[in-house]
């Protein structure tokens, strides 16, 4: 009896996999939002979709075929990234791929994204999957709010003349500015992590006021 090379059952094993992908593909084929398409055994796409085109700027003619770097940069072409993004796939059914990645035209974006394996049904990884986003926006966006909170303290850091400091949601010191120390008199290792109500008299402490000026800070003005 002759027994069938192993490299023919996996190339009958791709062949399925392209088969049972015309259905998917008639699915997903026009999501513009999502960059969704196929990778053989090696990384190199077999399919496309025309998220693909709106995230990456490649028409299916361009993209079928091409390997597993393409869109990466040069730097993490480099270190590897590409490779290693597979083999985690390939060893542990998915692999999270959140990072800048290159268009058509060398213009940078960020991209939130998801490699799966793919199986036979002898349980050999015959594949990959891979979806993902344009997420700049939000990655910018968050840069932005970092880089004007970092503004916003380096400038209240530098208020000398008012005591500046913040608390939880509780009341206890979680930041203390040299405004604050020299109004104040104390140092920030003096006040860290103690309660608002050190600041208080004993007869406003007796009364509650420190509690009553923590909710007053934390509640919402009545909307008309």
């Amino acid at each position: 009896m002759t027994e069938r090379p192993e490299h023919d059952d996996r190339s009958q094993a791709s062949r399925t996999f392209l088969t049972s992908e015309a259905h998917y593909q008639a699915l997903v084929s026009q999501v513009k939002d999502y960059a969704i398409f196929s990778a053989d055994e090696e990384g190199r796409a077999l399919t496309w979709n025309e998220g693909v085109r709106a995230v990456f700027g490649y028409t299916r003619d361009e993209f079928i075929g091409t390997p597993v770097e393409l869109p990466f940069t040069p730097e993490d072409i480099a270190a590897g990234v590409p490779q290693r993004e597979l083999e985690t796939a390939r060893t542990k059914g998915v692999a999270n791929d959140d990072r800048w990645l290159l268009r058509k035209d060398g213009t940078r974006f960020f991209a939130t994204g998801r490699t799966t394996r793919i199986d036979d049904e002898q349980g050999r990884c015959i594949g990959f999957t891979k979806v993902l986003r344009d997420d700049t926006e939000r990655v910018l966006s968050q840069e932005r709010a970092q880089q004007a909170d970092a503004r916003m303290r380096a400038l209240i850091q530098n208020v000398r003349d008012y005591a500046i400091f913040m608390l939880d949601a509780d009341g206890f010191v979680t930041e203390w500015t040299a405004g604050a120390e020299r109004v104040k008199g104390y140092t920030e290792s003096e006040v860290a992590g103690r309660h608002l109500a050190m600041f208080f008299t004993p007869e406003d402490i007796a009364t509650g006021e420190p509690q009553r000026e923590i909710r007053r800070a934390g509640s919402r003005p009545d909307r008309a």
